[in-house]
């Protein structure tokens, strides 16, 4: 005879199982037990292990065997049929027996009931918290959790078939590429047939699919999830993962070179993730309030060296620092200086130059004016030996260099109208606008013949800015094996000697020694005098260090520097 008292518990489960059922109907929300056999072979999972007893969490208990049908997903009888078999086992399970241990199949940290289906059944009833299993562990390559529904066992599948193609769980151990959408895996492996397809060409002989999957991994996928993890960028995306992300990093890459007509490095600094790739220039003949307010700052003191170190780029490191230079060409004599002096920097950083022709509208595009352009340009690189790709835009100079900037490490300019003397016309300097918006250090040509970068003059005052050109002086001087003089200037000699001090214990760690200068006066009539005696060809200084007023206000070193100099200046973020 039926004890009443069980007999409503299991009642109440079944009722509760029946609405499960009608709003699975509503929702398409399955409610069914994981099947384990097709979990297994979905996962390829193989067995591992003989049974162990143990305690196992009764919420982890996600699946069975043989009879997924039979419980909801939370183990509510689904037949009447189980009445019996239910009470009986509460009934022991209040009474002397207790609950004796179940058997399971272990996948991951989710579980698989072999045998003892309404003893689980009855611990979920009385909350139970653990319950004993024989467990016998089945080894899949992928991650399994208890949460899994169908949906991602099919997704989880298909990473498992991406790794038994690449064999990268076995030689990169540690690697995740667990992805959204499981078409993410069709997009990894295009890229790494891509890649085998460039790689072959390269080696001149065929590479396997699975030594070019290592090789894609180590120098295109771990770059990107590097940058991806020191900047923080999955906090921004909830929910999605590495694999996603760097998908969505190569798609968006790929939108890019399209737009810009250049190929961009895989391990170019993102703008996108860390802030705008461009910044909007306010009209030349805006009111001076509005033109005021609109003058943007430019990236604060680090932004960019930062961004270089993501990449692994340092004074002492091995790899360039300077790998891509953006520098416009007019297509007149004087504006080929400034490809010029790229070409050169791009010779000794073993990079290369993206150029940018701006014309003035669409119809001139593919005009015989442009072509020749590009010809010419094309020209030049090839006599350099140096690889260079050109773009041609329509529109504003100042805005298409500030916008491709974000994709260069520098942007070299000539220097042809220089910032001006007067506070109200130093407002509408081109020159002054694009040294605040440029993303990447600036280098500029005044049209000098000649340039010695075998001597570098630096500008110290030990300001935030300053600190990245030390930075960037440090790494010429060993890179290019340049002589390096420092000049700092102040108002006591004192102070102008404390801050060489600064310079010098920075530059020895990095096993780079200069001559020092220690001045007082104005700071261009120091710096001209001092790269005179020094025989200097290229200075170095940190870009503008006040707000653009205070700047209106009582000039600027820079300014006056690019004024008087005739020797290339490098400009700081």
């Amino acid at each position: 005879m039926r004890d009443p008292r069980l007999a409503e518990d299991f009642n109440r489960l079944r009722r509760q199982a029946d609405t499960q059922e009608v709003l699975a109907r509503l929702t398409g929300k399955p409610i069914n037990l994981l099947e384990y056999e097709e979990v297994r072979r979905q996962l390829r999972a193989n067995l591992q292990s003989q049974p162990v007893l143990k305690e196992i969490p009764v919420a982890a208990i996600v699946g069975s065997v043989g009879r997924s049908q039979d419980f909801t997903r939370d183990f509510k009888p689904r037949t009447d049929s189980a009445a019996q078999r239910w009470e009986s086992v509460k009934a022991g399970t209040l009474g002397m027996m207790g609950l004796p241990p179940i058997d399971v199949f272990q996948i991951g940290e989710a579980y698989f009931v072999r045998d003892g289906h309404h003893r689980v059944s009855v611990a979920r009833e009385l909350d139970f918290e653990y319950i004993e299993a024989y467990v016998t562990e089945v080894h899949t390559k992928v991650p399994v959790t208890p949460d899994m529904d169908l949906e991602e066992v099919a997704r989880q599948a298909r990473l498992v078939e991406f790794l038994d193609r690449t064999n990268l769980d076995m030689v990169r151990p540690g690697a995740n590429f667990s992805a959204s959408d499981a078409q993410a895996y069709d997009m990894l492996e295009r890229h790494i047939g891509l890649h085998r397809y460039v790689l072959s060409i390269e080696r001149g002989t065929e590479v396997t699919y699975e030594d070019a999957a290592i090789d894609w991994y180590d120098q295109v996928y771990l770059p990107v999830i590097t940058a991806l993890r020191m900047q923080g960028t999955l906090r921004e995306f909830p929910g999605r993962t590495e694999a996603d992300i760097y998908l969505w990093v190569s798609g968006y890459r790929a939108l890019l070179e399209e737009g810009l007509d250049w190929e961009l490095h895989t391990g170019s600094p993102h703008p996108s993730l860390s802030g705008k790739p461009g910044r909007v220039l306010k009209p030349l003949n805006a009111g001076l309030l509005d033109r005021l307010r609109g003058m943007d700052e430019g990236p604060k003191p680090g932004n960019w060296r930062r961004a270089q170190l993501l990449a692994g780029a340092g004074p002492t490191q091995a790899l360039h620092l300077f790998t891509t230079m953006l520098t416009p060409v007019s297509g007149q004599k004087a504006g080929w200086q400034a490809l010029s002096l790229a070409l050169e920097v791009a010779r000794r950083e073993r990079g290369r130059v993206l150029g940018l022709h701006v014309v003035a509208d669409e119809g001139q595009r593919e005009s015989d004016k442009a072509q020749a352009v590009r010809d010419e340009f094309e020209w030049r690189c090839r006599e350099a030996g140096v690889v260079g790709r050109l773009a041609v835009e329509v529109g504003t100079i100042s805005e298409h260099i500030c916008e491709r900037s974000a994709w260069a490490d520098l942007t070299v300019l000539r220097l042809a109208y220089p910032p001006p003397r007067e506070k109200l016309a130093r407002l509408g300097s081109g020159v002054r606008k694009l040294l605040r918006c440029c993303r990447s250090p600036v280098l500029l040509t005044p049209g000098a013949p000649t340039v010695d970068l075998e001597h570098l003059l630096l500008a110290y005052d030990a300001s935030p800015k300053a600190e990245q050109a030390l930075f960037i002086a440090a790494y010429l001087a060993l890179r290019w094996g340049a002589k390096l003089a420092v000049v700092s200037v102040a108002e006591r000699l004192a102070d102008a000697e404390a801050a060489l001090a600064r310079a010098r214990r920075t530059l020895e760690q990095h096993g780079v020694t200069a001559a020092e200068v220690a001045a007082t006066g104005r700071v261009t009539d120091a710096l001209l005098s001092a790269s005179e005696s020094q025989h200097s060809g290229l200075i170095v200084v940190g870009g503008y260090g006040y707000a653009p007023a205070l700047e209106m206000a009582f000039g600027s070193t820079v300014d006056e520097l690019l004024r008087r100099s005739r020797l290339p200046t490098l400009v700081c973020p």
